[in-house]
């Protein structure tokens, strides 16, 4: 939906306010579902502890460990949606 506002000249006028409002509505969408979807993953492992652990006995890495990446992605995409809403 963005390579229309990106690649056409003068797009508000030719794509119109309605296209706007359903790309800023798709990005909320699309936000809200990721930050659900991160929601329900970590409750997933919270409950199911022995997903984590390989055979060797050594506990496995499941990229939560590094959660201010995974926070600074989160408030990255927050604040496009927020920007892209604007329009």
């Amino acid at each position: 939906m963005l390579q229309a506002v990106i690649y056409v000249e003068d797009s508000i006028r030719l794509l119109g306010e309605a296209f706007f409002r359903v790309f800023g509505a798709a990005a909320i969408i699309d936000g809200t579902l990721s930050i659900l979807i991160i929601i329900f993953y970590k409750l997933y492992i919270h409950k199911h502890p022995e997903t984590q652990i390989l055979p060797d006995g050594k506990k496995a890495n499941n990229g939560l460990s590094s959660s201010g990446s995974l926070f600074l992605a989160i408030i990255i995409l927050l604040i496009f949606s927020l920007l892209a809403s604007r329009f």
